[in-house]
């Protein structure tokens, strides 16, 4: 299992950062607020698919809110692609660089 790194960062919508990550040949995109981090698409061996689901820090931990379901807590594995997300985005917003 590969470590995720950012691929690609860059401003959005009204001071939103858009992340792009990858890992283990799977490259999501990220929609990152100052209130959560919102999906985008997943490109997988040349096929994409959405992900709608929101994410929002609870203390320590994050949790996802899908469109069908109440908020549930992630994976540790996920919970470690989170937090290279929101990392990536507090760094480009302070200072428009990728570290």
């Amino acid at each position: 299992m590969s470590v995720p790194k950012v691929v690609e960062i860059f401003n959005g919508y009204r001071g939103d950062v858009i992340v792009c990550t990858e890992a283990d040949g799977v490259r999501p995109s990220w929609t990152v607020t100052d209130e959560a981090i919102f999906g985008g698409g997943n490109i997988n061996n040349g096929v994409e698919t959405e992900d709608h689901n929101v994410y929002r820090r609870q203390g320590n931990q994050w949790q996802m809110q899908t469109p069908e379901a109440s908020l549930q807590t992630v994976s540790d594995k996920l919970s470690a692609h989170l937090d290279l997300v929101e990392q990536a985005a507090t760094t480009h917003k302070a200072t428009g660089q990728v570290q």
